[in-house]
Formats: structure tokens, C-alpha cells, sequence
């Protein structure tokens, strides 16, 4: 269920919440990022998980506000219902109304709250939000070969394999292949 005033405030569904980070919520991410730098630097480009500064947080804080004000970005933390933890985060950025009306995603999760339907339901959340209230039927999203579990993630909530970029992030210090699935709305026509 999406609640929201004039600005985003919280969306719940299933058993999580999501909304806007917030300047209160860098001790908390900065946890969760410490504790799963070994498994997040094999999946995200350089210099993510490097700058974990109060300072880049509260330039997130203020990026991800300005982004939705403006209907460019949606970049929300995901917690557990139940008790309020935060467990990852979701974006979709560079969303372009006419005449793509299609935006990208990125996203991850704590070792401990894989594979276990958040981030699906957070996905979905987003999704259904953007189509709804800005006219996003397309989005895109990019995973290396070898990460299975995205995979199999972005596969459950209807993205297609649509094809192959070369060298399209740098990780670990190298420049990496990603294969690139899409989401198509039913609504797109």
C-alpha cells in the first residue's frame, strides 16, 4: 500500500517499508555497508563502496530528495517491517519521461536479507510507484554473468534478458561486461 502526501513519505507492502534516506539513517547504513564491504565490492563499480563519508551520505540525502522533487531519481532504503531495520537499498535513476518513459536500477541487500523476497517485493514497490505516479513502463537494469542471484532476482519480477555491454563498469579495477535485462510494463503500448 503507497502512502504519500505531497511529498514521498513511506511505502509498505508485504514485509517491508521503503522510503527516502535521511541524515538520521548514516550510522545505521554505515553499518550495514561496513559489514558487507567484502561481498558488495565484487558487484558494485569502484569508489562505491570507498566513500562511505557522512558528508557523501548527506550528498546522497540531498540527491536522492532533489531527484524525486524533480522526477529523476527514486532512491529509497529498505527496512523490515517488523522491527525497522534497515537492510539495502533500491535506485531508479536517469528517468526520462517523453518519449522513453524508462529510467535504470541499481540495488543491494545485507548478506543476511538475501534471497529471502525483500528485495523483489522493494523492486516491485518501486516499480508499480514510478509507473503509476510518473509514466515509467521501462526500466532497465545491468548484472554480471556470475551474479546468479540478480539474476534470478531480476528474472522473478519479469525482466528479460535483452542483451550485452561491454565494458560498462568498472569493478575491482577492471572493466567489466554486464548483461542488460529490461522491464516492460503491461501498460506500455
Amino acid at each position: 500500500m503507497v502512502f504519500w502526501k505531497k511529498t514521498f513519505n513511506v511505502i509498505e507492502s508485504g514485509n517491508i517499508c521503503i522510503r527516502l534516506p535521511e541524515r538520521q539513517d548514516y550510522i545505521e547504513w554505515r553499518r550495514l555497508r561496513d559489514k558487507n564491504y567484502d561481498s558488495l565490492k565484487n558487484w558494485e563499480p569502484d569508489g562505491v563502496s570507498q566513500n562511505l563519508s557522512y558528508q557523501n551520505f548527506k550528498s546522497r540525502v540531498w540527491w536522492a530528495k532533489k531527484g524525486f522533487e524533480e522526477k529523476k531519481v527514486l532512491s529509497v532504503l529498505i527496512f523490515k517491517k517488523s522491527d525497522k531495520v534497515l537492510m539495502g537499498s533500491a535506485t531508479l535513476e536517469n528517468i526520462i519521461g517523453r518519449p522513453f518513459y524508462s529510467s535504470n536500477l541499481g540495488y543491494w541487500i545485507g548478506q543476511e536479507y538475501r534471497r529471502l523476497g525483500y528485495m523483489s517485493c522493494a523492486i516491485r514497490c518501486l516499480l508499480e510507484f514510478t509507473e503509476v505516479n510518473w509514466g515509467i513502463t521501462k526500466v532497465y537494469a545491468a548484472t554480471l554473468q556470475e551474479n546468479t542471484a540478480s539474476i534470478k532476482l531480476l528474472k522473478k519480477i519479469n525482466f528479460c534478458e535483452e542483451g550485452k555491454l561491454l565494458k560498462y563498469l568498472k569493478i575491482n579495477g577492471v572493466w567489466r561486461d554486464h548483461i542488460l535485462f529490461s522491464y516492460v510494463s503491461d501498460n506500455r503500448k
